[in-house]
């Protein structure tokens, strides 16, 4: 089994230092590259113009984006210049926002997105690409308990393809993970999901079910996978893992090269293979690293290739 470091299985230990030189590598290529082309233009490579900005007065813990049209990245590849819109969610301490960024800057959609009671306040703002929008609460105003919550990840579902309606789920520290439906300035939530007793760390959605499955993973030593399917709203949980008792799961992510295979990252430093189909017992199991892992990521093009990421300082890639 290739998780197992047979010896025609290569497992590469990258250092903070040998990451810095591959970058370097990496940068100098991807300049190189770049003088050979004739119409490239350097203020329009991506990290040379600030094209949003927005300030909401809390400490945001995390950000994922979407396109907000149908079959249609954000950037043109030929062009390289912007050739849409995306919606960007941000997440914090009593904070879910979600934005429409585009070539003019940014437009904040759902000034608002509560976590605890599923519901949105609708405010639209706009400025240019370096305008600043400050949240109506001061900073370090303190929310009531009845509503206090703090999203600890954020993620957006696969696209259908031709339809410009967009699904976010988001997790928080207690326990809740709440899904919503965002069309144009609109946003309704699903009931929201009591998922874990305890901090949600991380939450994937399949990489090509859709906005149908979703899996999260806590503090409470769980695992669990959701269907929304037949659901009318809200999700059923079909798979509750558990991979080690007591131990803490942060992070998780569904093979995009097998559906049913899935790999859970733990505090201990230890990573397990899953099949969904499976639930009560791993496929495979290693130590892959001297601390906590705190992250992974499967090669979206190479099978069974799996990063890891820790508190000791390295990312490790297994794999054939």
């Amino acid at each position: 089994m290739w998780w197992l470091g047979a010896s025609d299985k290569k497992n590469l230990a990258l250092s903070y230092s040998d990451r810095e030189a591959a970058d370097r590598e990496a940068a100098a290529r991807d300049a190189a590259a770049l003088e050979q082309e004739d119409d490239w233009d350097p203020s329009q490579s991506a990290g040379s113009t600030i094209r949003a900005r927005l300030d909401v007065g809390r400490v945001l813990h995390c950000v994922d984006t979407v396109s907000c049209a149908p079959n249609r990245g954000i950037f043109d590849n030929k062009s390289k210049q912007s050739s849409g819109e995306m919606l960007c969610a941000v997440g914090g301490r009593n904070v879910l926002r979600v934005l429409k960024v585009g070539v003019g800057g940014v437009t904040e959609v759902i000034r608002s997105l509560n976590c605890t009671t599923g519901t949105a306040d609708g405010e639209g703002g706009s400025g240019g690409s370096n305008a600043t929008t400050s949240d109506k609460n001061p900073k370090g105003a303190k929310a009531s308990s009845s509503t206090s919550f703090e999203v600890n990840d954020v993620a957006w579902a696969p696209p259908d393809a031709g339809n410009s309606r967009r699904v976010l789920a988001a997790a928080t520290t207690n326990g809740v993970v709440s899904i919503w439906d965002v069309d144009g300035e609109r946003a309704t939530s699903d009931r929201p999901l009591s998922a874990h007793n305890r901090t949600v760390h991380r939450l994937k959605w399949h990489p090509f079910e859709g906005n149908q499955t979703l899996v999260t993973a806590s503090q409470d030593s769980t695992v669990k996978i959701w269907d929304r399917r037949g659901q009318r709203r809200g999700a059923q949980c079909v798979a509750t893992i558990q991979p080690n008792k007591g131990a803490v799961n942060r992070d998780v992510a569904f093979d995009p090269h097998d559906g049913h295979r899935l790999a859970i990252a733990m505090e201990s430093g230890q990573v397990a293979i899953y099949d969904r189909r499976r639930p009560n017992a791993p496929v495979g199991r290693f130590v892959a690293h001297g601390g906590s892992v705190l992250g992974l990521a499967w090669h979206p093009t190479w099978a069974h290739t799996l990063a890891t990421a820790s508190t000791d300082c390295t990312v490790k890639v297994r794999g054939k």
